[in-house]
Order: structure tokens, then sequence, then C-alpha cells
């Protein structure tokens, strides 16, 4: 059975990206809470893009409204570039893994040389393996 998927089609997408738009806009009034929900959603998101319904462009301005939500981990512990490149994963996320590890090698997602989150090596058990430095 596969999971639900977050954005229904390109009309929530367009919503999503209003409301990240609008909460961007006023976000120095805006408590820290409310600012870490928008990015935690924004992060589920990111885990079920589908380029044959998602458009690259609105996808990737909601990276550059808020990068920081590459950091957001599902519920396996895995950051959005990781649940893409999964060699289990769907085809159709191919397209945003570039776009993503630009912007999170910009972030710093999984550390200073990480390639936004593309070189984290795990462990069997799903930790993170330390690579000394």
């Amino acid at each position: 059975m596969s999971s639900p998927t977050i954005i229904a089609d390109n009309n929530e997408l367009e919503r999503i990206i209003k409301l990240a738009r609008i909460c961007k806009k006023h976000e120095e009034k805006l408590d820290e809470t409310i600012i870490k929900q928008t990015t935690d959603l924004l992060g589920m998101y990111l885990h079920k893009v589908d380029f044959r319904i998602h458009p690259k462009e609105q996808v990737e301005e909601l990276l550059n409204l808020y990068p920081k939500c590459l950091f957001y981990k599902n519920r396996m512990g895995r950051l959005p570039i990781q649940r893409l490149v999964d060699c289990n994963g769907p085809r159709w996320t191919i397209p945003f893994i570039p776009m993503m590890a630009k912007i999170g090698d910009e972030q710093n997602v999984g550390g200073v040389g990480k390639r936004g989150g593309l070189l984290i090596v795990e462990k069997s058990d799903g930790s993170e393996e330390s690579d000394g430095s």
C-alpha cells in the first residue's frame, strides 16, 4: 500500500506557494512556531514531489523561499533529497534532485561538503555514519 500524497495536484501546490509567500513576507512578525510549522509543511511536501504534477519552477520557488525545509526528516529519519534518490523511489522525482542538491549544499544540509544531503552515509540501523571530520 502506498503512502498518501500530501500534495494532490498543482492547484494545491499553488495554494501552498501563496501561503509560503505570505509567511515569508511577514516572517519578522510571525512566531517562531509558525515559521517552523511552515518549514516542516514544506519539508513534508518535498518528500512527495512528482514532476508529472508539480512544475519544477514552483518547487524551486518554495526552496528559495524556505531553504530550511530541506532539513526536514520524515518518519524514517530521511531528508527530502535522500527520499528522492532512494533506489526504490519513483523515477518521477529525478528532475528535482540537482536543484535540491544545489540549494541544500548552499544551506549545508547534511553538513559541510555533504552535497545537500546526498553524501550522508546511513548505517544499516538508519543512523548516520560519522566521517571523522
